[in-house]
């Protein structure tokens, strides 16, 4: 709970922890929609309101791509940030 009350005093705080936020809603919304999406594929290919890039195999491989980086490389890295910077509010107080 002290990381909610340093939310509401250090402006600092706040953007680390909606990029965190969001980047997490974008990640796991969109794995769902993509497990809905490319659940049959075999069948009519995909659904027309998802952007394609060449064949199906192109387009599934660079979706997949995209979220593995933004799970193993971009969430990790905006978590980092938060800690850091919860780290400095603690040690340098809600000033600074």
């Amino acid at each position: 709970m002290a990381l909610l009350s340093s939310l509401r005093d250090d402006p600092y705080l706040r953007r680390p922890a909606v990029a965190s936020l969001l980047l997490l809603t974008v990640v796991l919304l969109g794995d769902q929609v993509l497990t809905v999406a490319f659940a049959d594929i075999g069948g009519s290919g995909l659904p027309a309101w998802l952007p394609q890039s060449g064949t199906i195999g192109q387009t599934v491989a660079s979706y997949l791509l995209l979220f593995d980086v933004l799970k193993y490389i971009a969430l990790p890295v905006t978590l980092l940030w938060l800690a850091y910077a919860y780290g400095r509010h603690r040690a340098t107080g809600p000033a600074n």
